[in-house]
């Protein structure tokens, strides 16, 4: 598997990977992954997922609408676009917020961005590991920070 995404809810751990799903239930670790029905819709590489009110969250926004409505070519624009022009290693901090469905710009990075890597709570910090710090390039470093209180 290459390319996954994964999330807490509650005390199980899911990894989504293009279609394939799986769980992992921390309280029977003994009882190890499980396999889920395939993701519905699209598979997805790189996404960044999410634990929210109990679910787990992939925005898949293109895979809802009817393909060629309004709705899908506007997604379709989007992940095309979001394929195709690589942003740069952002120092920008970008925070979605599930009940409005907006990204807010919430500071930044004081080091150049790590791209290709997820940012994992762990206790009350966010921590980076590793990623790629220039095309093909990787860091061994881990960043910690705490989230800023609203």
């Amino acid at each position: 598997m290459s390319y996954s995404a994964a999330a807490l809810v509650g005390r199980t751990v899911y990894v989504q990977s293009g279609k394939d799903f799986y769980a992992l239930d921390l309280d029977a670790t003994s009882e190890g992954w499980k396999t889920l029905p395939t993701w519905p819709g699209e598979g997805h590489d790189l996404a960044l997922p999410a634990g929210v009110d109990g679910k787990f969250v992939l925005e898949t926004e293109r895979g809802k609408a009817v393909k060629d409505s309004p709705g899908w070519i506007k997604a379709n624009t989007a992940v095309t676009f979001m394929q195709g022009h690589h942003t740069g290693f952002n120092q920008n901090i970008l925070v979605f917020d599930s009940k409005t469905g907006k990204w807010l710009d919430d500071g930044y990075l004081p080091t150049p961005g790590v791209a290709t890597t997820q940012p994992v709570k762990w206790k009350d910090e966010l921590l980076l590991v590793s990623g790629e710090i220039m095309p093909g390039k990787r860091t061994p470093k881990i960043w910690a920070g705490l989230p800023r209180k609203k």
